[in-house]
């Protein structure tokens, strides 16, 4: 997604993870999409963007 202006001084220091169907961080409206993160390989993926930071 392109960075909006008010967030460029936080570019690269963030990545949008969001389950397909979530209604909280997309268009979705798929309510237990939001709760099942922890069943995807968004948390290795999350996890491995953080370390990249340390």
């Amino acid at each position: 997604k392109p960075v909006s202006i008010a967030m460029m001084p936080f570019a690269g220091k963030g990545i949008d993870l969001c389950n397909d169907g979530d209604p909280i961080c997309s268009q979705g409206r798929n309510p237990f999409a939001h709760t099942s993160y922890e069943k995807t390989p968004l948390v290795g993926q999350a996890a491995g963007f953080v370390s990249s930071l340390l």
